[in-house]
């Protein structure tokens, strides 16, 4: 990869952990302005391993980070699938985590270094939607507004999930 068109250490780091590992791990802190809240994601699973880079919004980053190199050791090692539709309950062991595909028209910042990697939103990629330590998801009736919050929902929800 052509780390001239580097423009920072940063991506330069990120070309580096693509060509090592497969992707980059972005993490992004919890900002002021707006008000939102944490979120990491992949960056190089499309070029490596034509797979959909994955977002998590709303868990802390370290445990963020982990979990999506985990991810990326599963897709690189045991060419598992975490695309759109798929339903692990080991990603977070206990939990049912859903993978469901992002619209690129609902990036907006999600996905800054993704577009700066691809030159633009040509790349696809799914969220990993996970419940609350009592199991409720963000979409439910049973969820409180911070979680709402901690965790938009990006994806179109299919009608299973919905009734």
């Amino acid at each position: 990869m052509d780390v001239g068109r580097c423009w920072n250490d940063t991506q330069r780091q990120e070309l580096k952990a693509i060509v090592k590992d497969g992707c980059a791990v972005v993490k992004v802190l919890e900002g002021d302005d707006p008000r939102t809240p944490e979120w990491a994601y992949t960056v190089g699973l499309q070029h490596s391993y034509e797979h959909p880079e994955v977002l998590i919004i709303g868990l802390e980053n370290e445990l963020t980070q982990v979990l999506l190199q985990n991810i990326n050791c599963r897709i690189r090692d045991k060419s598992l699938s975490f695309r759109h539709g798929t339903v692990w309950n080991d990603v977070i062991a206990g939990y049912d985590c859903f993978f469901q595909q992002i619209d690129p028209d609902s990036y907006g910042e999600w996905f800054v270094a993704n577009r700066w990697f691809y030159g633009g939103n040509d790349f696809e990629a799914v969220q990993m939607l996970w419940p609350s330590v009592g199991g409720v998801y963000p979409w439910q009736s049973a969820a409180d507004s911070y979680l709402r919050w901690d965790q938009p929902v990006l994806t179109v929800l299919p009608q299973r999930f919905l009734s």
